[in-house]
């Protein structure tokens, strides 16, 4: 499991930032794209490991 602030800084180390807050989850952005992201307290590697794939983030 991953904690959601090491997600969020990863998504910001990329050039991601937060643009509003959805029904249970936050929108983000990097200027062309936006995803949502759970709002939840810890991350499943599986879905941490596959948000890394799908936004090319290093």
């Amino acid at each position: 499991m991953v904690q959601r602030h090491k997600v969020e800084k990863k998504f910001k180390d990329n050039g991601w930032y937060f643009v509003r807050h959805g029904g249970n989850h936050d929108i983000w952005s990097n200027g062309k794209i936006k995803t949502q992201l759970p709002r939840h307290p810890k991350f499943s590697d599986k879905l941490y490991n596959a948000l890394i794939k799908k936004f090319n983030l290093k």
